[in-house]
């Protein structure tokens, strides 16, 4: 067995027993509380939640792998999903993991697992200052996370105030499609009100990728840095602008950096319907193997997120450079990736038992520069959609669906259609 497959292994087993471990907690203390509890429990300023959600399951999959020569399968799955958070008068505070054991009875897939775990918190440092920060590890396997419904709310998610636009779904590197992937990533950053309009916005931070197999060769880290200003031009737009900064090592020796200032303004349409949007250009120097590039590509974001009592709609199209590409094709030379997505989610509860999911990712991978005349260009489309029902007491049953499929320069793989049926029990916090 290769090292870094234990390491996943354990990792996963780990997880999962800090996820038991906690939910059997909060179980525990489901018991009508005292008096003195109670009072301190009705305090706003300080409250947490826990849960763990425990789910088996059952499903097809025509081609699980993205492979050429794909072979469908059944398969058996288990998964633990758990949050703990707390919320003070100062702000949120939130652990959440999830990992993830799929058993194929055909094929020759065995069992594999998946894992993303992190912590994140945004807090008032004072009256006219914010201040956040986050951390995760994930470990993918083709692209798997990005066709999940990881957890199932209740209600609708509010928007996180540290990142007011949706996040690019969780899609993988481009090689990561054909392997497993590990990312770990941090980052801090601070909202500092300069007067009755203006606010200033100041992020840092880091990201490690790294694959296995014949992908080793691959791994890369990128830092990255954000400053940028925005003014309330009316009771409900502000304007501004950012630049933003990013710095990518690769293992081989290249590197690549990125400089892209970029033009924003936010909008609220109406009380539940709020727009975001900006466009700048990305400067991209990079060096591999002796050969340097220097390229000017535009860069763009808009997203348009509508949050009522009962649904939830958010949609985002991007345009940077996030990740890193280096094939075989390439002579092994390394380059930025530009990343052109598309995605959206969708959460609506049809009644006091039954909510409904679903999910859309569309990413367009392109070499940041044609390195010795080459160029090689991918689009990935993941899509998945789930109901989910409460049974009573703590026991929820649902059903998922979903498609993948990977265009890509040359032949493309088959398309793979998968669809689950599962039960799932909850510990801790009825929600």
């Amino acid at each position: 067995m290769k090292p870094r497959r234990v390491t996943s292994r354990l990792a996963a087993t780990a997880l999962t027993s800090a996820l038991l471990v906690t939910g059997g907690a909060a179980q525990a203390q489901t018991a009508p509380p005292s008096t003195t509890q109670s009072e301190e429990q009705a305090k706003p300023e300080a409250r947490s939640t826990t849960f763990l959600d425990l789910e088996a399951g059952l499903g097809f999959s025509s081609n699980p792998f993205l492979q050429f020569n794909d072979h469908s399968a059944a398969f058996g799955r288990i998964s633990a999903s758990g949050t703990h958070q707390w919320v003070s008068e100062k702000g949120v505070t939130a652990i959440t993991g999830y990992v993830e054991n799929t058993t194929y009875f055909s094929g020759g897939y065995g069992s594999k697992q998946i894992f993303d775990v992190g912590a994140s918190t945004h807090q008032a440092a004072s009256e006219t200052v914010s201040v956040y920060g986050n951390l995760n590890f994930s470990g993918d396997f083709a692209g798997q996370l990005s066709n999940r419904l990881i957890s199932v709310p209740t209600q609708p998610v509010p928007l996180d105030p540290s990142n007011p636009l949706p996040p690019t779904a969780n899609y993988p590197d481009l090689f990561g499609l054909s392997g497993r992937q590990y990312r770990a990533t941090g980052n801090v950053g601070a909202s500092i009100r300069t007067g009755s309009t203006g606010t200033l916005s100041l992020t840092a931070g880091a990201q490690h990728s790294w694959f296995t197999g014949t992908s080793s060769e691959l791994d890369y880290t990128s830092y990255y840095g954000s400053g940028g200003y925005s003014a309330q031009v009316s009771e409900r737009t502000s304007v501004g602008g950012t630049v933003y900064l990013q710095r990518q090592d690769y293992q081989s020796g290249g590197w690549a950096n990125i400089i892209n200032p970029v033009a924003t303004v936010s909008t609220h349409l109406s009380e539940s319907l709020t727009a975001d949007a900006g466009i700048g250009i990305m400067a991209i120097n990079q060096h591999s193997l002796g050969e340097s590039d220097h390229t000017l590509t535009p860069s763009f974001s808009a997203s348009l997120c509508s949050i009522g009592t009962e649904s939830r709609f958010c949609g985002r199209i991007s345009r940077d450079a996030q990740s890193a590409l280096s094939s075989n094709v390439l002579n092994g030379q390394r380059s930025a990736t530009i990343n052109t997505s598309i995605a959206a989610d969708y959460f609506r509860r049809l009644s006091r038992e039954g909510t409904l999911q679903a999910s859309l990712t569309a990413v367009h991978y392109d070499d940041a520069a044609s390195l010795n005349g080459n160029d090689f260009q991918s689009t990935y489309v993941s899509g998945v959609i789930g109901y989910d029902r409460h049974l009573g007491n703590r026991i929820y049953a649902g059903v998922e669906g979903g498609v993948r499929r990977l265009f890509q320069t040359g032949p493309d793989p088959k398309l793979d259609l998968n669809a689950s049926v599962y039960v799932r029990y909850r510990l801790g916090d009825l929600l």
